[in-house]
């Protein structure tokens, strides 16, 4: 048995990581407060135990195994102070030059079939929790309207302040439903809903995404 945490890493997010006491598990949350927020549990599986795949008198399930990981996920947030910054560790995109405002998103970063009849088969997600066409249908009906009001949404975790509203900077969503399938699952049902109107020349792609935007009123 070694002494710290090992990582194998299958693929970016595929991954399996051995603890083999508690002592390396408090090691091995560390490491994982390290990873990137938005870390999907269907993508990363963790192994409790040895190099081998034991732990004490023999194998844990995978129920086990998954009891624990979910608290690990918990421990994550708690080490990454969720309740008093819930901006995530990456910067939403701005006005940097590069990034494209709705109202022009095929400026400079998608093409123009995004405001074609087939842009939801070509940039969606096919997701059954929310509509790739009503994002779409945002987008085009933006285009060359730098001052048409959007209104915009972000889940944040229960406990953030009542009065806590979007900021320059924050990640958001143009599609509700795509916010509270996020408050679902990232935040584990435990969220809430902040919404504002804004106009469409304040909001920014840089294209991983058409569900997700930066707001930057600057």
């Amino acid at each position: 048995m070694g002494s710290n945490p090992t990582l194998h890493t299958k693929s970016a997010w595929n991954c399996q990581i051995f603890f083999v006491d508690l002592n390396i598990l408090i090691l091995g949350i560390k490491h994982l407060a390290e990873m990137p927020y938005n870390i999907s549990i269907h993508n990363v599986s963790f192994v409790i135990g040895d190099n081998d795949g034991h732990c004490g008198n023999g194998w844990l399930d995978e129920i086990t195994c998954g009891f624990i990981f979910i608290g690990m996920i918990k421990m994550k947030h708690i080490l990454l102070e969720i309740e008093s910054d819930y901006r995530g560790l990456h910067k939403a995109p701005d006005n940097d030059g590069y990034n494209a405002p709705l109202h022009s998103v095929s400026s400079s970063i998608y093409p123009e079939d995004i405001y074609s009849n087939k842009a939801a088969q070509y940039y969606g997600d096919r997701s059954t929790s929310y509509s790739d066409q009503e994002t779409i249908s945002i987008i085009q009906a933006s285009r060359d309207k730098l001052e048409t009001q959007i209104k915009i949404y972000r889940a944040v975790p229960n406990n953030i302040k009542s009065d806590s509203s979007i900021n320059s900077g924050d990640w958001v969503t143009i599609n509700k439903r795509y916010a509270i399938q996020h408050g679902e699952s990232t935040l584990y049902g435990n969220y809430k809903i902040l919404t504002k109107v804004v106009p469409a020349k304040h909001l920014y792609t840089d294209g991983n995404s058409i569900h997700e935007w930066g707001y930057d009123p600057s």
